[in-house]
């Protein structure tokens, strides 16, 4: 398995790793962990902070971004406004993964975004994305980055503003892939409540552009508030995820978070059904939930809680059993 922290690789404080996690090699035995990179904490021009998905090209390249670091600008400040890396495998077995930047933001412009979610690779080795903030309207994009044809920087293209409009969303998070193309994501804030939303991205038709729609509007009360990550597909084309905020039970009055489903309308043109299946109650149950949920096999989920737990009030993993 493969996953990135946001600190470490420095002992002092570090702005970062990659990490492998390599399964035991007899049942019941220990598994391995190997840092493949640690982002430098000193220049930060490889970038800084890596956050969201990673995703692996045929080649066995690895991508994904960073919430800080490159260039730097005025706009950012000296922490950079993050980029998108790639990490080749060594030539040969045990030898070092090399890093790589493929993009910088904010380096194109002053309508360019900032602070990336992961990617995700689409055909012919092209890399679509979200940043959390920039664009036309400063809460985020939706962009595209292709391969140069031989050596050079990738060439970015932003094929959604997001407006933060009260039918659009703001500051969105990481996107997953569906059927025909089709990308679904969460943003933390926006909606007609401005407590977050679910969103999809419809691919163009011939010389046509990307479409944004809101598939469902947070209220903050019960159905959560301020989806932190983004969300997972069954085979049916349901979609699950959390919300950080919100539920029944209240967490210093703000509601200890969800987990929520959305189910597709039964006809065309509907309105998606949201469900909430478990509403965190802080303590050992954990609160906060701090990212999207993993789909294991027969629907279980699993995932991660910023607060809780049995002692120490720093966590907790969690499965929600259909």
């Amino acid at each position: 398995m493969y996953g990135n922290a946001f600190y470490g690789g420095d002992p002092d404080y570090g702005s970062g790793v990659i990490f492998e996690l390599s399964p035991p090699a007899s049942s019941g035995g220990a598994w391995t962990q190997k840092v493949l990179y640690a982002f430098d904490s000193g220049s930060g021009m490889d970038g800084a902070n890596p956050v969201g998905n990673l995703v692996f090209d045929a080649a066995g390249n690895l991508y994904g971004g960073t919430a800080g670091g490159g260039a730097g600008s005025i706009y950012c400040g000296e922490s950079g406004c993050g980029v998108v890396f790639q990490l080749k495998p060594p030539a040969i077995s045990g030898g070092s993964w090399t890093e790589s930047v493929i993009y910088e933001f904010f380096t194109t412009g002053t309508t360019d975004g900032f602070g990336p979610s992961g990617v995700l690779l689409g055909p012919g080795g092209v890399l679509y994305g979200t940043t959390a903030y920039g664009g036309a309207a400063g809460v985020g994009t939706f962009f595209k980055l292709t391969p140069p044809l031989s050596s050079g920087m990738w060439a970015e293209k932003i094929l959604y503003n997001f407006t933060g409009t009260s039918g659009d969303s703001r500051f969105p998070n990481a996107l997953t892939a569906g059927k025909k193309g089709i990308l679904y994501g969460t943003a933390g804030f926006g909606g007609s409540a401005n407590d977050g939303t679910v969103f999809q991205l419809m691919p163009p038709t011939a010389g046509g552009t990307w479409t944004e729609s809101v598939l469902y509007s947070f209220t903050g009360g019960s159905d959560g508030a301020a989806p932190p990550a983004g969300v997972v597909l069954d085979p049916a084309g349901n979609l699950f995820g959390t919300t950080s905020r919100g539920g029944t039970v209240p967490c210093a009055g703000a509601g200890c978070g969800t987990v929520y489903e959305l189910s597709p309308p039964a006809t065309s043109g509907g309105s998606w059904t949201e469900t909430t299946l478990h509403d965190f109650a802080g303590g050992r149950d954990g609160f906060a939930p701090s990212a999207g949920n993993l789909l294991y096999t027969k629907g279980v989920l699993f995932g991660t809680t910023e607060g809780g737990g049995t002692t120490s009030n720093y966590g907790t993993v969690y499965r929600i059993v259909p």
